[in-house]
């Protein structure tokens, strides 16, 4: 079966719905663009497996007893972390550790500020952080942050529409100048009020939990790269659902994605990348720039490689089975059933 795209410089992704399936089933999948042209290669199998994400990256079994505890009331919090500062609403982390936050805060925020050779793991478990004029979670400085999404639990953060000038430049409601890694079997719901829901100047990677984000801009926005394992997400944002946006080093700016449920609209792209986007596994019901109802009246897609070559141009194109649309003669309306093709395969 079809098991990997890897998708090619300033990819747009406009409507995607995959369903890839184990042996014995049918892959399915959508297309609806507007006005882009894309261009996909389909690329040899990929390893879907959490051989890339690191033991940190994959763990999420924390150990409540010997967490720091947070605990937030209001317009204040309190702690028993020796690593903990508190001041009108804001939650200060100066050392490496576990710190399980639990929770209301009303208008205020959780900062981590470490030795850039630590790292911190947050760990929310029912927390509900609110700030007017800031990002409800910033990490300023670390080696890496994990947060956690704790069993059962439900959480939310939300920001204000407008900003206090910061040298930092803080622009989501879940915010890192440093790597961010989010897993965990519980939910997130982010309102990202001001611009992005959950970002990251660096790698943005994450292995679990149920996200509900809205947002003005980006929902989820990785600067080098985004790595997503696994989770169910329902993107609603005023520019782009997931995009990577390294424009200055050819070896950053990608997506990787190996597995996951995405549902996302966006009145941008769908996924957006600067370098390449992969797809190793996942479901993806994706619709962007409106649906295929505001673009023009032909857009063109050409897909090859691994399974072979199929050409399509209409403004919604479905495909089913495990090769693309059989390309049409010039001229031709365009295949509505795929075809048997035994071109080679070739490495992405």
């Amino acid at each position: 079966m079809l098991s990997a795209f890897s998708f090619r410089r300033q990819l747009v992704v406009l409507m995607l719905c995959i369903a890839l399936l184990c042996t014995g089933c049918s892959q399915t999948a959508a297309v609806s663009s507007t006005d882009t042209t894309e261009e996909i290669t389909t690329g040899t199998s990929g390893d879907t497996s959490s051989s890339d994400y690191s033991d940190f990256e994959l763990d999420d079994n924390y150990d409540a007893d010997s967490a720091a505890t947070i605990t937030l009331d209001g317009d204040t919090a309190s702690s028993n972390g020796t690593g903990v500062s508190i001041a009108d609403g804001v939650v200060t982390i100066t050392k490496a550790g576990t710190y399980l936050i639990s929770g209301t805060l009303d208008d205020g925020q959780i900062v981590v500020n470490t030795d850039k050779t630590e790292k911190v793991w947050l760990v929310l478990d029912n927390a509900s952080i609110s700030c007017s004029d800031s990002s409800p979670i910033l990490v300023r400085q670390a080696d890496k942050v994990k947060v956690t999404l704790a069993p059962d639990s439900q959480n939310t953060l939300s920001d204000g529409e407008t900003y206090l000038e910061d040298e930092d430049n803080p622009d989501a409601a879940l915010f890192s100048k440093d790597d961010l890694v989010v897993n965990g079997s519980g939910s997130l719901t982010v309102n990202g009020n001001y611009k992005h829901g959950i970002a990251g100047n660096d790698d943005l990677v994450i292995t679990g939990g149920t996200f509900d984000i809205t947002s003005k801009s980006h929902a989820l926005r990785g600067k080098d790269s985004v790595s997503i394992l696994d989770g169910t997400f329902t993107l609603t944002s005023e520019k782009d659902g997931i995009q990577a946006s390294n424009t200055e080093d050819s070896t950053k700016g990608w997506v990787k994605i190996d597995g996951g449920s995405f549902v996302i609209r966006s009145s941008g792209d769908g996924i957006q990348t600067e370098t390449d986007l992969t797809v190793n596994g996942g479901s993806f019901d994706i619709i962007s720039g409106g649906g295929a109802e505001n673009g023009s009246e032909h857009t063109t897609a050409t897909m090859g490689g691994g399974m072979g070559g199929g050409r399509f141009q209409r403004d919604d194109a479905t495909f089913d089975g495990t090769t693309p649309p059989e390309k049409p003669a010039d001229g031709a309306a365009p295949a509505d059933t795929p075809s048997e093709n035994t071109a080679p395969a070739s490495a992405s």
